[in-house]
């Protein structure tokens, strides 16, 4: 999934924790193999075949996804789209070329992009992309649901105590007593903050360790759907806690694409989600850190800033 993955568990027998965090993995690379638009073999990429033409009968693992997806989609106006496939393709071609894209290939592309033309039955079930050139993109969403797999995995096998990271998409199974560093966006190999988290998942979206360098200037890799531009809310980074990684992992992509002020009654749709956002400050080498009220308390300045360097076991990207 073009990621780092780190899984744990607390136990005191090592072989069958180690038959368990197999299975764990093995659980990861199936839902690759359904979810990967890269691998033609997929069902994403069988989808995206079929777009305008015919029903595709899906595994109910990626009907599951997709469901979620679409809720996220809706109550998020859009700011969060899993049929951005086209846009992503778009901007990836600019970045090999070096052209920045036409307004009239984004108008193009981002006629493609709506997750109402996504159809789902559960009967089956299927789904059915209804516009030809329609295509998904699952890399908002499908690390932080096959985390949750991973994690079901794990306590199927009869783990309560240890957690999952997939390149910064973390869930924890049963209480945690550490505190977790949240990076600095301006010096991602720093820790700006560390943030208490309890329970449940985390996920942060940013813009400073992926992006397109196009013409000699560098855009963001987090596009925002309704524009097809590259978001651009002010935010810098946002953190979203939320009790699955999929939908921690889903909801910080909308609410760095929209922004506190937007997003706001975005977190409130959910039970506890809470969230922070690192924004642009009028002073270019200040940064403004606006947290949900359920966060507040639970995050803390570090003593020594720039001393303070990442793990790579709770390490958000």
């Amino acid at each position: 999934m073009g990621t780092v993955w780190e899984m744990a568990v607390w136990s005191r027998e090592r072989p069958r924790a180690l038959w368990a965090l197999d299975g764990a993995f093995q659980e990861v690379a199936r839902l690759e193999r359904l979810m990967s638009r890269f691998l033609p073999e997929s069902q994403v990429s069988q989808l995206a075949r079929a777009a305008g033409q015919a029903t595709v009968p899906i595994d109910p693992d990626l009907y599951t996804l997709l469901a979620q997806a679409q809720q996220v989609a809706a109550v998020s106006d859009g700011a969060f789209d899993v049929t951005m496939g086209p846009l992503v393709a778009l901007w990836a071609r600019a970045d090999l070329t070096g052209v920045l894209p036409g307004p009239a290939e984004i108008r193009f592309a981002k006629s493609l992009v709506d997750y109402r033309a996504s159809v789902l039955d559960a009967d089956g079930p299927t789904a059915v992309l209804q516009h030809a050139g329609m295509s998904l993109d699952l890399g908002a969403i499908g690390k932080g649901f096959a985390v949750d797999r991973a994690v079901e995995r794990l306590q199927a096998a009869g783990y309560t105590q240890g957690w999952v990271n997939a390149g910064g998409n973390v869930r924890f199974l049963g209480s945690w007593d550490r505190a977790v560093p949240v990076r600095d966006p301006k010096y991602p190999d720093r820790a700006f903050v560390r943030l208490i988290v309890e329970e449940g998942a985390l996920a942060t979206s940013a813009n400073y360790e992926r992006g397109w360098k196009i013409s000699g200037q560098r855009y963001g890799h987090l596009l925002d759907p309704r524009t097809g531009w590259p978001a651009d809310s002010g935010c810098l980074s946002v953190t979203v806690c939320a009790p699955t990684a999929a939908l921690a992992d889903a909801l910080s992509t909308a609410c760095f694409v929209l922004g506190p002020e937007r997003s706001w009654l975005l977190c409130a749709v959910f039970p506890k989600v809470e969230a922070l956002w690192y924004m642009k400050d009028n002073n270019a080498d200040q940064m403004q850190l606006v947290i949900t009220p359920g966060i507040n308390g639970r995050v803390h300045d570090l003593p020594a800033l720039q001393e303070e360097p990442i793990h790579a076991d709770v390490s958000l990207a």
